[in-house]
């Protein structure tokens, strides 16, 4: 039956767009959080907010220590 088909495509691309939606309604959410988070680090330790650069020897050793 040809109205069959039709409406199980029709299920299958609403599907595909609830989904989507979905996936963009996680993705803001979590790019929201993370910018929040980031600020919350950026207020706890104010180096972040200064745009000192290191040599890669001295940031290992950074990241070693933390």
């Amino acid at each position: 039956d040809v109205s069959t088909i039709y409406q199980n495509l029709m299920c299958l691309d609403l599907g595909k767009l609830r989904r989507k939606k979905n996936c963009t309604t996680i993705h803001s959410s979590l790019h929201i959080t993370m910018e929040r988070v980031f600020g919350l680090l950026k207020l706890r330790f104010l180096i972040l907010n200064n745009h000192v650069s290191y040599p890669i020897s001295i940031q290992v050793k950074i990241v070693q220590v933390a």
